[in-house]
């Protein structure tokens, strides 16, 4: 059952859990040429996800799915999510897609450059409010004694199992490392609840830190508290990731698709949407 009047920041919201259905319905009444859904990895394990892939395969999509990492496409942050690529099945037909192996080869490859958190944050200007503030909420934690344990400017992530081995819990409390790209900032963990720390000091990650860690311009704007802020950036797909999907989509098959259409009508120059 989907739960209902679910807290989102702030923010709340009911059937969850039915999105992935309410999004399939709406491809298939609209029938859009190319569908593109993220979710978390984990639910591709789900019968839910893949009932809703067989919905779209219905109604003659091909239909792919791949898990992707944001430090891959220019992101400075190893945050993953699963993404689905579905084609209309006239669009595949004439983008020379012929089957759902084909739709696969549609996933932009990795970059072979990794941006470290040294280099995203360099320049950054620091809100000293916001900084004395998180130093203060960390040394007012349950962790903080547990945090001071992690060595300051360690070569790689630190967690509470690097410097105790036998030590199981507080498993998310980490230690982020200069010259390695961010690990996964969570919409808890961005807010100082056990989650990422600086590489330096102790505390969570400033918002305009934030930004820049998951890919986000200086001049994002963001609404509410810090919490709610941290939050919704924790939440979000970084935008990097879809960039790189939405110009593959668009360069092998939706370009395809517009050239065809022009060599048809005998228009000359660049195709425009």
């Amino acid at each position: 059952m989907a739960k209902k009047n679910v807290a989102y920041s702030d923010k709340r919201q009911s059937r969850i859990g039915y999105l992935i259905h309410d999004y399939v319905f709406m491809a298939n009444v609209m029938q859009p040429k190319v569908c593109v859904m993220e979710n978390v990895p984990g639910i591709a394990k789900s019968e839910v996800f893949h009932h809703a892939l067989e919905r779209l395969r219905r109604y003659g999509y091909l239909v792919a799915h791949k898990k992707l990492t944001a430090s891959d496409y220019g992101v400075p942050q190893k945050r993953e999510r699963l993404f689905v690529i579905a084609v209309r099945p006239d669009v595949s037909r004439g983008a020379g897609l012929k089957s759902e192996q084909d739709v696969a080869k549609i996933f932009p490859p990795p970059m072979s450059d990794k941006i470290t958190i040294r280099q995203a944050l360099a320049g950054l200007a620091i809100d000293r409010a916001e900084r004395d503030m998180l130093l203060t909420m960390a040394r007012q934690s349950a962790t903080y004694e547990l945090l001071k344990l992690l060595p300051l400017d360690p070569p790689k992530h630190m967690r509470m199992v690097h410097v105790a081995a036998d030590w199981r819990s507080h498993f998310n409390l980490t230690r982020a490392a200069w010259d390695l790209p961010c690990p996964t900032i969570t919409a808890t963990g961005a807010q100082g609840r056990g989650g990422i720390n600086h590489p330096e000091e102790n505390r969570a990650f400033t918002i305009a830190e934030l930004k820049r860690l998951s890919g986000l311009p200086d001049d994002f704007k963001l609404s509410g508290t810090f919490a709610e802020k941290a939050e919704r950036i924790g939440r979000m797909v970084p935008p990097l990731m879809t960039k790189a999907i939405a110009e593959s989509v668009y360069k092998n098959i939706l370009e395809k698709i517009i050239s065809q259409t022009a060599a048809f009508c005998g228009v000359t120059g660049d195709p425009v949407l």
